[in-house]
C-alpha cells in the first residue's frame, strides 16, 4: 500500500480551513457602486433645482415686465405746460362767463302764474332755472339769519302787499346784497330755482316749500 495516499491523523485542535480573500473585493465593488449612486442622485438633485430656479426667474420676469418711463424733452415740458396753461384759462373763462351771466337781468325769463305754480307744485323740475319774482318779506330775522329769509311771492308785481301768496326759501349767493332789506319790503327778484326746502315752523311744525337763490334784488316798495 502507498503510504501517500493516507493523511496523517492529528489528535487535538485542527485549524480550520482559511477563507479565501475574494468576498472583501465584492464587498469594495459593492460600496463603490452605491457611492457613484449617492453621487448621480445628488447630482441629478442639483440639476433639478438649479432648472426649478430658472425656470422661476423666467416665469417671474415674464410677469412683471420693466416698465420704462419715457423722458420728456424740454419741447414736450412747453407743449404740456401750454396745454395746462389753456386749459385752466377756459375754466377762468367759464367762471367769468357764469358769473357775468348770473348778474345779467337780461339772462332771467318772466313767466306767467300759471308757469309759476307748476314749479311751486314740484320744485325739483324747475332746479337751475332763472326766473324773475316779486315777493313780500315777511320773516328776516336771527332764525332766518343775515343770509335768507322768508317770504310771499308771485310771478308778477302786486296793487298790494297781501297780493303775493306763494311762501318761499329765498337764500343769498352773496349775503351783503341782503343787507339794505328788512322785513314787510316788497322785493324784485332775479333767482335760480334750487329745488324744495324743509324746515320747522314756529308753531311746532314742518312745511317744505320752494327755495331759490337770489342774485339781484331790489327793494320796490
Amino acid at each position: 500500500m502507498n503510504n501517500s495516499e493516507f493523511q496523517p491523523v492529528h489528535h487535538g485542535q485542527i485549524e480550520p480551513p482559511k477563507k479565501s480573500s475574494g468576498w472583501k473585493w465584492g464587498i469594495s465593488i459593492l460600496v463603490a457602486l452605491a457611492l457613484l449612486w449617492g453621487l448621480g442622485t445628488a447630482i441629478d438633485s442639483r440639476r433639478t433645482v438649479e432648472t426649478d430656479t430658472v425656470a422661476a426667474e423666467a416665469t417671474t420676469t415674464t410677469a412683471t415686465p420693466t416698465t420704462t418711463v419715457p423722458q420728456l424733452t424740454d419741447a414736450d415740458r412747453e407743449k404740456y405746460g401750454q396745454q395746462a396753461r389753456e386749459r385752466a384759462a377756459e375754466a377762468a373763462r367759464q367762471r367769468a362767463a357764469a358769473e357775468a351771466a348770473r348778474l345779467d337781468p337780461n339772462t332771467y325769463e318772466w313767466i306767467s302764474e300759471r308757469d309759476f305754480a307748476l314749479i311751486a307744485k314740484n320744485p325739483s323740475t324747475a332746479v337751475g332755472r332763472k326766473i324773475v319774482l316779486f315777493g313780500r318779506v315777511y320773516q328776516f330775522d336771527s332764525a332766518t339769519g343775515t343770509g335768507a329769509f322768508l317770504a310771499y311771492t308771485e310771478p308778477v308785481q302786486g296793487n298790494s302787499k297781501y297780493d303775493y301768496d306763494q311762501n318761499t326759501w329765498v337764500n343769498a349767493h352773496d349775503p351783503t346784497i341782503l343787507e339794505p332789506v328788512v322785513e314787510d319790503d316788497i322785493v324784485k327778484m332775479y333767482v335760480e330755482v334750487k329745488g324744495a326746502y324743509s324746515y320747522d315752523t314756529q308753531i311746532g311744525g314742518n312745511t317744505t316749500v320752494p327755495e331759490v337763490t337770489v342774485n339781484i334784488i331790489e327793494v320796490v316798495g
